[in-house]
């Protein structure tokens, strides 16, 4: 975690609507400076968390502390944040630089000083001579621009981006992901960014909360959520995770691995700690499908293999995905590697259908909280 650890303190939060626990006493600190995303599918509580944040919903329980302050009689105005939201809300009857200075209005600031700051923004976001411009004459990229810079001008100590992104076609999408975080370092606050998106948390986040229904499953580095997720929930939504159920059969000590046998998939090791495990312990193994190697002969050391057939492939330019179905296995084992079977496809050499294998290391898999 970057700068102040506990900038923002949150404690038992709850909201509820009804009947239905939106936000589930969640604990979380985030530091000063940090770009840290809310990440989860529709309904998680995600958005709902960051209006709490904001002022715009009154929490049913807990407490949230900015900067040391508790924000449980702050109105939103006066709170040291400011919100970007999905729509961008950017009024069509007003140019860029009234948009941005918008939010100035109640500081009963001078002119020059409204005029200084707009000038500065303008830089900021990469809009410099667009001051006159009106929202329809703005690109989805632009107008996004000017949401932040509208955000900003206020110089809040926390940026609150409710899925900004959502409303840009793919490529435009991915240049203002390099952008925002590289806005963000620059002016060194802290952001939290709601998003649903997997890949754009993973590009742009120091930290990441995986929610589900209104609850944080896991908070990490985009990194430690990929190769270590904690529970087999987390490994799904990051990216894609093939799940092998099983019982441990022994502990290793040197080097440390722990062999499980897992019916049709036979037995392999995995490494890390047996400590907190016992032999006889089920277990849910999960491997990433780049952490497969993929062979049209069985390999001469059979540890950590498996014997399936070659059931269907996707090609995606700069790799493909192979699904392999295994008799005793419920769902095809999915691969992906740098296009290593197109030859052989290509020439007649193999079809689908046929015999193929898989092997990884034992570093390759994790084992999971199911």
């Amino acid at each position: 975690m970057s700068g102040n650890d506990a900038f923002i303190s949150i404690q038992a939060l709850s909201k509820h609507f009804g009947p239905v626990k939106a936000v589930d006493r969640i604990d979380m600190t985030i530091g000063g400076g940090e770009f840290f995303s809310l990440l989860g599918a529709s309904g998680c509580g995600k958005t709902t968390l960051l209006r709490m944040l904001a002022g715009f919903e009154t929490p049913t329980a807990g407490d949230i502390h900015i900067d040391g302050v508790s924000m449980d009689e702050v109105a939103p105005h006066h709170r040291p944040t400011n919100m970007v939201f999905q729509n961008y809300a950017i009024f069509p009857h007003l140019d860029v630089r009234k948009n941005i200075a918008y939010g100035l209005r109640v500081l009963r600031l001078g002119n020059a000083e409204v005029d200084r700051r707009v000038d500065e923004m303008l830089e900021v976001v990469k809009l410099p001579g667009f001051g006159e411009r009106r929202s329809n004459e703005l690109s989805g990229g632009q107008r996004q621009r000017v949401a932040l810079a509208r955000a900003l001008i206020k110089r809040p100590k926390v940026l609150l981006l409710d899925e900004p992104l959502g409303a840009l076609d793919k490529k435009l999408r991915e240049e203002m992901q390099l952008e925002l975080r590289a806005l963000q370092q620059s002016l060194g606050i802290t952001f939290i960014f709601v998003t649903h998106d997997q890949e754009e948390a993973m590009t742009l986040s120091d930290r990441i909360a995986v929610m589900a229904d209104g609850k944080v499953l896991q908070t990490d580095t985009p990194e430690q959520l990929y190769e270590a997720p904690n529970s087999r929930e987390v490994g799904a939504f990051i990216g894609t995770m093939n799940f092998l159920r099983g019982r441990i059969v022994a502990l290793e000590l040197d080097p440390e691995t722990i062999v499980v046998e897992a019916g049709a998939a036979g037995t392999f090791r995995v490494a890390g700690t047996g400590r907190g495990r016992t032999v006889g312990d089920p277990v849910l193994v999960g491997i990433r499908p780049e952490k497969l190697s993929v062979s049209v002969t069985q390999p001469a050391d059979g540890t950590n293999a498996i014997q399936g057939r070659f059931a269907a492939m996707s090609y995606l330019g700069d790799r493909s995905h192979y699904f392999v179905e295994v008799d005793g296995l419920d769902q095809r084992i999915s691969v992906a590697s740098q296009n290593d079977l197109q030859h052989l496809l290509a020439v007649g050499q193999l079809d689908f259908g046929a015999e193929i294998w898989l092997t990884w290391a034992p570093a390759g898999a994790v084992i999971l909280a199911d």
